[in-house]
């Protein structure tokens, strides 16, 4: 009964689907008359956090790279399997920190306990208690507030230096 009625989903959902219009193909009732221009104008594509995340995860880091990101704390074998979680971490905390310059806010000091967003008074402390509360907090279970300023040097460095190669290193590809 169960794998009829799974099917019977899969079908109904394909016949479903020919009839909803898309960007990429539309009824045929929908057409654009000659007379009138298409739009040239172009729209840059969505900017999608996931894909830029990938890009970082999947671009090539040297040995000493690693060791850098931890503060030379470790030698690259295991600063290897200790960067999987501290780069993630070091990016929400750069996020955090650039999400409190564009507001204006003062930059996020030490960490401290968290407060319901109900009992803050501002604003700044309202998006403290909310970010205290979510994923992006400051507290992490894997690494002491003392690991992340080499991380985030690092960042900072070669995104300072990106199309310039100035650091005097060869090119950073594999």
């Amino acid at each position: 009964m169960f794998t009829t009625l799974i099917i019977y989903f899969c079908i109904a959902s394909s016949i479903h689907a020919d009839g909803i219009a898309t960007p990429i193909s539309t009824p045929s009732s929908l057409s654009v008359p000659s007379s009138e221009p298409l739009s040239t104008t172009t729209s840059p594509p969505p900017f999608v956090i996931e894909d830029e995340l990938n890009k970082i995860a999947a671009s090539c880091f040297y040995f000493e790279d690693h060791e850098e990101i931890t503060g030379y704390l470790y030698k690259w074998r295991i600063a290897i399997r200790s960067n999987f979680q501290l780069i993630e971490e070091s990016i929400a905390k750069i996020g955090i920190e650039e999400l409190h310059s564009v507001l204006g806010f003062a930059p996020p000091g030490p960490w401290k306990s968290c407060r319901e967003p109900e009992e803050t008074t501002s604003m700044e402390e309202y998006i403290e208690a909310k970010l205290c509360k979510g994923y992006f907090n400051r507290e992490s279970i894997y690494f002491f507030e003392g690991r992340y300023p080499p991380a985030i040097a690092f960042f900072g460095k070669y995104s300072d230096n990106e199309n310039k190669n100035t650091t005097g290193k060869k090119s950073r590809r594999c």
